[in-house]
């Protein structure tokens, strides 16, 4: 019985920190993934304003989600353009600040983008952003965003092995001290066998007198 109660508690315990851990981690990455994804689009809004350009400076974020704009990152940002017509036809493609991709992909990522009916998203590792333009047309930004998202997998990796690591541990230590914790139960278990010995044995003996 007493076997059975401490594999109860170790069990009830680690369930009861699994279920917390679990809600931890897919909080932490559902939010980075959101924040990352808010701090592309700001920066892509900025973009579009300054006619596909990344300004040079910007003031200080307000919004924790907001991309910082400093002197580097025109020099370490990688994205492109493409400028649709009101039919959907590519009509120009601006591929000055990146070298990965060619016009043709950069039309074909274009119109997975149209066809997902969304102003904003991704398109393989890329996050994009449709800004109307002029006669009709749009114009599609295309940010790179492979380190965002090389940073989500690594923070995933690592939060959910943490997790698994802190179980494993918390799992054996619980097991080692399980016999101490339940042992209040164990004497009121065995006090109460002891009661109920020695009320029969008192009974027996005037009955059998």
């Amino acid at each position: 019985m007493l076997k059975r109660l401490r594999r109860k508690f170790v069990l009830v315990s680690v369930a009861s920190l699994a279920l917390v851990l679990l809600v931890l981690v897919i909080g932490i990455n559902a939010g980075m993934r959101y924040f990352n994804a808010r701090s592309a689009d700001s920066l892509l809004e900025d973009m579009a304003w300054h006619e596909g350009e990344i300004p040079q400076a910007d003031p200080p974020k307000h919004r924790p989600w907001e991309y910082p704009v400093t002197e580097e990152t025109p020099f370490e940002t990688r994205y492109f353009a493409v400028y649709v017509d009101s039919e959907g036809q590519a009509e120009e493609v601006k591929l000055d600040f990146i070298r990965a991709i060619d016009a043709e992909r950069a039309v074909e990522y274009t119109r997975e983008a149209l066809e997902s009916g969304k102003r904003t998203g991704y398109v393989s590792r890329y996050r994009f952003l449709a800004y109307d333009g002029e006669n009709g047309g749009s114009i599609y930004f295309f940010l790179d965003c492979s380190r965002q998202l090389w940073t989500q997998k690594v923070v995933l990796l690592v939060s959910c092995v943490g997790s698994l690591a802190v179980l494993a541990a918390t799992a054996l230590v619980l097991f080692a001290l399980s016999r101490k914790a339940i042992a209040p139960i164990a004497q009121s278990v065995e006090q109460q066998k002891r009661f109920i010995t020695d009320a029969g044995h008192e009974l027996k003996t005037p009955i059998t007198a």
